[in-house]
């Protein structure tokens, strides 16, 4: 099938399905890249402190390219960031059941 372009476009539900999986699971993978980048940061920071832990520290312990470390987090403030942010998440996710009660 043709857009109003004139160019081929994804017609057929199965091959879109695919599509669909493969971004799902990439996006799954980065998720799971991205948590161990930054609970690789949080366990440094916590035995080195925060001026003795660096990104390619960092990227070392997880097992990535510091390159990569630097796609998901542009500096350790980011990743504290991050982690302020999951904390904040988690306090919410436990914090809301009570809430609704009352």
């Amino acid at each position: 099938m043709f857009n109003s372009r004139g160019r081929r476009g994804i017609v057929a539900g199965e091959q879109m399905n695919s599509a669909e999986e493969t971004k799902s699971t990439k996006t799954a993978k980065g998720q799971q890249t991205k948590a161990l980048i930054l609970n690789s940061a949080l366990e440094l920071l916590r035995d080195l402190g925060y001026e003795k832990t660096t990104m390619r520290a960092i990227s070392r312990k997880a097992g990535v390219s510091l390159g990569n470390a630097y796609h998901y987090f542009g500096s350790k403030d980011h990743l504290i960031q991050a982690f302020y942010h999951r904390t904040h998440e988690e306090h919410l996710a436990a914090s809301l059941p009570v809430l609704e009660k009352e």
